[in-house]
């Protein structure tokens, strides 16, 4: 019984340290961001009528994910989403914000898995969103890479910091063009057909 006590108390001793070392942190928003990053969600080239391409987004219910991919990655598809947080407006700033920390979400900041991260590498990382609005949209920034701080980089296992080189301009696009040509094509076919009669 002893034995089996004390290899239990071992095994999880050498445990624990294996299960927190890697894990890092950092601070996902474009509110608090530094300076140069702290860019609202803009509207893209497929925009509602009422706006224009550059405008600052505003939609209730859009969710703002980070996404990420352990070396430099350079095709979009490879990431995996590690940290979502909901878009918000201010008096001062306006609409067009995400911030882990303002908001409030898990820890206020985006939590890097250890299965990613093993506390050296660099990392890839993106901003995506997606919502409804007239239909379903999305948008996304293009790639960055963040090091570990310990290479004067922005990763840590501990204390989040500020990202050094994002996150970068997150842009929207309305639904698909082809989604409202269709509903076009199937309007003037029942004014066609309606006419008809």
């Amino acid at each position: 019984m002893k034995r089996i006590l004390i290899g239990s108390i071992l095994g999880l001793a050498i445990s624990v340290p294996t299960l927190s070392f890697g894990q890092g942190v950092v601070m996902f928003g474009n509110y608090s961001a530094r300076p140069g990053y702290d860019t609202p969600v803009i509207w893209g080239f497929y925009h509602p009528s009422n706006v224009h391409a550059g405008d600052p987004f505003d939609a209730p219910g859009t969710v703002i994910s980070l996404w990420a991919g352990t070396g430099v990655v350079t095709d979009s598809s490879l990431l995996v989403q590690i940290a979502t947080t909901p878009l918000f407006n201010t008096v001062e700033s306006g609409p067009g914000w995400y911030d882990m920390g303002v908001s409030q979400v898990g820890l206020g900041s985006a939590q890097i898995p250890a299965s990613m991260w093993n506390g050296t590498q660099t990392m890839t990382f993106q901003v995506r969103a997606a919502g409804y609005l007239f239909g379903y949209f999305d948008g996304f920034s293009d790639l960055w890479q963040e090091t570990p701080d310990t290479a004067g980089g922005s990763i840590d296992t501990i204390s989040p910091n500020q990202m050094l080189n994002g996150p970068k301009v997150l842009v929207i696009g309305a639904p698909e063009p082809s989604a409202f040509a269709i509903a076009g094509l199937g309007l003037a076919a029942f004014g066609f057909f309606r006419s008809r009669k």
